[in-house]
């Protein structure tokens, strides 16, 4: 995602500037005592200093270079040139080549990258504008900042540099794209302040650096652990109850709790606040399975979170009637199909189901039940040439849900013809699984000819090496014991008295066989979070439950992270190391879906719940066309100005700004301005001038930013102007200068008044 290295390394300049000093040899005087200048001071302090280098708060191995070794009087080190010490482990007669021990440390007066004292007038970039810390945790942050007003077309890429408190080592990271204006900083220490600045970086070296950001990282140690005895169950078709006992360690006072749950089947996550030890959820849907938990709150943030409880509401009353419901006529009976209610109507598990049916005119009813198992009926014993009023009703272990339609159904004056073979089946369909085939049909399209039964046949590559027969009332048929990752060739054909009638044909290649599910399979990431940052990026993170409540990664662990834009079969993993990713290759004003999951070795976690969002769209790329300004008639002499929407454009346009003015050389900030909705291409231009030549422009704009201006189109007002125009927009220098410079130098507003907006 991002190139981490230091400074001295793949990073443009050193921050510091580097120099290396070798201490001239002095002739050795015999010493009176033993003094500290009685040999070469550097060689001899050389291994004070390394063992200094070492950090107090840091374990054994992690050198920090940036810090100055403290006096002591008892070393001899008063006046030790750390530097110049350091550059005396080299050999005195080498020179300098790659791979050689480099001074780390700056001269007295450093000179750091983006301070050279080159001139932005010497072809350097200025100073990135208002960096900004989007999000800040424990162990990362994620910066963004705006380009800079000088010479930003000649940005290559940028170098953030930071460092801790009470440190005077920088650390450097280079974003991976020129104009990609955030960047993620992982590996910090949590409560710790951190200085940050960024350097725009071209082909003439380093620009300006900016302004100096401080950033202190939240504190894992203070915010409450997990709440302890956890408890969910439901009380009702629509009601969980949830109870827990305080965290075992507050870290303060609790604030209060905070209820997330969500549907198991639902990427949609809900949340509720209570400062009590229990909560009701209410107005949940019927028999569905919710996944909750709870997480406690101080003055210092969110704590851990409870392990997720996966609770399933009661069931209900069906609250729909069974659907497809179709009708087979014959002379004396009527063969029912349907299929159950939408799932999300069902509310339990249906146990059969109910078929009332009369003749037409009267009211007498005959009703039949069927097991759930079934999905079609036939009534027989039906007078010929007669209407039948039938409707249909599901049931659960609650009852009896709400009926269908009244439908009428007339049956035959006779039999159906069986002196030829049925036509073929229509509208054959199928799903495949690794090791089966779902196949479903509907009739031949002539139903006049007398259909006994289906044959259904298959074979890998070639039809029918292997046929089974379903009676004519069957619409489907599973196909099983397949291989995987094979193309099977599907055939269907009606069959009566006569014979069987012709075949449809249909390919089907089944999936790759799913691997073995672990012995042991791992706790997915729980609690993941999109953060959007731009139109091409998002910040994901989340938590680990398989780690201690630090969230500190110790081992080779290691996360897979998946996202995939809506409407697209293309899935991208990536595999990230810490709990948190930027991914910054998407596309703008899309629709993401993310998921993340845990590898230990040969073991893997399931895929954790989906989270949706939607990236930024992009200010209009593409001018409106086609402007012109005309007369609308004769008559009344109104200026009116028309045009076409932008032709291509990867952005959405919400409405449209025209600059009009007498002077063509003014800048665009005293033309004068007109807004009009996005639906409006065209617009009355009010309060002209008589006998001037005017000139128009028009650019597009949305929620993001303006677009470019067409070309500009000139027009001479005629003896009669029109005057007191109804409020189409607001007009005038003053809204001009609104718009074009409170927008310029601050794109995220949008300065068209709300009136207008669309």
């Amino acid at each position: 995602m991002h190139l981490v290295n230091n400074c001295t390394s793949i990073c443009m300049p050193s921050p510091l500037e580097i120099r290396s000093t070798t201490p001239t040899k002095e002739k050795r005087k015999r010493p009176k005592k033993v003094q500290a200048k009685s040999m070469n001071p550097y060689k001899q302090h050389s291994k004070f200093l390394f063992t200094s280098l070492i950090s107090e708060d840091r374990e054994l191995g992690d050198m920090d270079f940036g810090h100055l070794v403290k006096p002591s009087v008892q070393s001899g080190a008063m006046n030790i040139d750390p530097q110049s010490a350091f550059n005396s482990l080299k050999s005195e007669s080498e020179q300098s080549n790659l791979g050689d021990v480099q001074s780390a440390f700056s001269s007295l007066k450093p000179l750091l990258a983006g301070n050279s004292g080159k001139k932005i007038s010497e072809g350097l970039p200025g100073p990135p504008l208002d960096l900004k810390a989007v999000i800040i945790k424990a162990r990362f942050v994620i910066l963004s900042w705006k380009p800079p007003q000088e010479n930003s077309q000649l940005v290559e890429a940028y170098s953030t540099y930071f460092r801790q408190e009470g440190s005077s080592r920088e650390r450097c990271q280079n974003t991976s794209r020129s104009k990609l204006e955030e960047i993620h900083i992982g590996d910090l220490w949590p409560g710790k302040v951190y200085h940050f600045r960024v350097v725009p970086l071209s082909a003439n070296g380093a620009g300006v650096s900016s302004d100096i950001l401080t950033v202190t990282t939240q504190s894992e140690e203070h915010v409450p652990s997990a709440p302890q005895n956890f408890i969910a169950y439901a009380t009702s078709p629509r009601k969980i109850h949830i109870n827990w006992k305080p965290p075992e360690i507050a870290n303060g006072k609790i604030s209060k709790y905070t209820i997330y749950y969500m549907e198991t089947t639902s990427s949609v996550e809900h949340s509720v606040d209570t400062t009590e030890a229990f909560f009701e959820l209410n107005s949940l849907s019927p028999n569905i399975e919710y996944s909750i938990w709870v997480v406690a709150v101080n003055e210092k943030g969110a704590g851990a979170a409870t392990e997720e409880k996966l609770v399933r509401t009661f069931s209900a009353l069906p609250s729909d009637a069974p659907s497809n419901i179709t009708f087979e006529p014959s002379s004396t009976s009527i063969v029912v199909r349907w299929e159950p209610p939408p799932v999300e109507a069902q509310n339990g598990a249906i146990l059969g189901y109910k078929i009332k049916y009369r003749k037409a005119g009267k009211g007498r009813s005959t009703i039949y039940t069927t097991p759930a198992s079934e999905r079609h009926y036939v009534i027989k014993d039906l007078e010929r040439g007669s209407a039948y009023q039938i409707r249909l009703w599901a049931m659960n272990i609650n009852g009896t849900g709400p009926a269908s339609e009244w439908a009428e159904v007339d049956t035959f004056e006779n039999d159906l013809d069986e002196s030829a073979v049925p036509g073929e089946p229509s509208g054959l369909k199928y799903r495949a699984t690794y090791d089966k085939l779902y196949v479903m049909w509907s009739p031949p399209e002539n139903q006049n000819v007398r259909v006994r039964h289906y044959i259904i046949g298959w074979g890998k590559g070639i039809p029918d090496i292997y046929a089974t027969e379903v009676d004519e009332r069957n619409r489907t048929f599973i196909i099983e014991g397949l291989d995987p990752n094979s193309e099977y060739v599907l055939s269907i054909r009606a069959s009566n008295n006569v014979g069987p009638g012709p075949s449809i044909y249909a390919t089907a290649k089944t999936q790759d066989e799913p691997p073995p599910e672990p012995a042991a399979a791992l706790m997915p990431p729980i609690g993941l979070k999109a953060q959007v940052l731009s139109t091409t990026s998002v910040v994901l993170y989340w938590t680990d439950p398989t780690l201690k409540q630090s969230q500190y990664v110790r081992d080779t662990r290691y996360y897979k992270v998946k996202y995939t834009a809506d409407n697209s079969a293309k899935t991208k993993i990536l595999n990230v190391t810490g709990l948190n990713v930027m991914i910054d290759d998407l596309k703008p004003n899309t629709l993401y879906e993310f998921a993340v999951k845990l590898v230990k070795g040969r073991r893997e976690s399931s895929w954790s719940m989906v989270v949706q969002n939607r990236t930024w769209e992009m200010p209009p790329d593409v001018a409106p066309r086609n402007v012109d300004v005309h007369l609308k008639d004769e008559d009344s002499q109104l200026v009116e100005i028309t045009w076409l929407p932008p032709k291509t454009s990867n952005s959405r346009t919400t409405g449209y700004v025209i600059l009009f003015t007498e002077n063509k050389n003014k800048t665009d900030a005293l033309w004068q301005a007109l807004a009009v909705k996005g639906d409006n291409h065209s617009s009355i231009i009010y309060d002209l001038k008589p006998f001037t030549v005017y000139y128009f422009k028009v650019q597009a704009r949305n929620s993001r930013g303006y677009g470019p201006f067409s070309s500009i189109v000139s027009f001479r007002t005629g003896q009669n102007v029109a005057r007191h125009a109804p409020i189409q927009g607001i007009t005038g220098s003053f809204f001009l200068f609104e718009l074009k410079i409170n927008c310029t130098y601050f794109p995220d507003c949008v300065s068209i008044p709300s009136e207008i907006h669309s």
